[in-house]
């Protein structure tokens, strides 16, 4: 895992489903550098997202925070309309 910085289109789109049981772990540069990587799955990983800087890792952080906030609300209201229907 090296830190580059890609400038062209990616070349591949991937639709991953995730569930509570697929493992994700993070895992930095084993040789010192500064890159780090988020690795998907149990036996592969079966995705890697490659981060070249903070930034970006710290960006998808944020995203993913407002992610969990929004399905939360989601689940909410809802679980508040299934029971209101009742």
């Amino acid at each position: 895992m090296g830190s580059r910085v890609r400038t062209d289109q990616a070349l591949v789109y991937a639709n991953v489903g995730m569930h509570a049981d697929v493992e994700i772990t993070l895992a930095m540069n084993a040789e010192g550098g500064e890159g780090a990587a988020i690795y998907f799955g149990h036996d592969g990983p079966d995705v890697i997202m490659d981060f070249a800087d903070v930034d970006s890792l710290e960006r998808l952080a944020a995203v993913a925070t407002e992610g969990a906030r929004q399905m939360r609300e989601r689940i909410a209201a809802n679980s508040r309309t299934r029971h209101d229907e009742r």
